[in-house]
């Protein structure tokens, strides 16, 4: 695990309600969530099951060793991002951190999607090498900031669970807008 995965994904669980080091989990089962449902460190029931590969119990959910939780979000989430490519490529994780947080909030096809049409690529949601090259020589700070509006447009545009969980997904999206801009050397 790099670094910039571990600085980033600090960031991602403060945002999912977790402090690792003071033993909070982050443990709902919200009754309005009815895409997510049972979630523990940020990750939903259904996710944990593909990747234990069986149903779980709700006490396997509140009981999910940290190291599942690491492994789970840099191998479907971070990977899936090419967060460590980003990183590499731009010398700080702000673009990386903006994938990240959004691909784990609404899922990494979803954001990698919005970042190839900043940067003109084919917005098929799987950032390649031709992906790679198009970012390579793209202002951080724009994408960033081209990422914090795509993705606000996003959550507005869910009108039913915006009346819900509206207030707490713009200040996830300002707060990761605001920590991805103080990366930038």
């Amino acid at each position: 695990m790099s670094s910039e995965f571990q600085k980033c994904l600090k960031i991602v669980l403060h945002h999912e309600g977790i402090d690792p080091d003071r033993g909070k989990t982050g443990w709902v089962q919200h009754p309005e969530d009815n895409d997510g449902g049972a979630t523990n460190y940020g990750i939903t029931k259904y996710t944990y099951e593909a990747f234990k590969g069986r149903p779980v119990s709700i006490q396997e959910m509140k009981d999910m060793p940290y190291e599942d939780v690491e492994e789970i979000y840099e191998d479907r989430y971070w990977d899936k991002v090419r967060g460590d490519d980003l990183c590499q490529m731009h010398g700080n994780p702000s673009v990386a951190l903006s994938l990240f947080d959004w691909g784990v909030n609404s899922g990494p096809s979803r954001s990698s999607k919005a970042f190839q049409k900043i940067i003109g690529a084919n917005p098929d949601g799987k950032i390649g090498p031709k992906t790679l090259a198009l970012a390579k020589d793209q202002s951080d700070e724009y994408i960033v900031n081209q990422m914090y509006k795509l993705r606000q447009s996003f959550y507005e545009s869910l009108t039913s669970k915006f009346a819900v969980f509206g207030r707490g997904w713009s200040r996830r999206n300002e707060e990761v807008q605001k920590e991805a801009l103080s990366m930038i050397k």
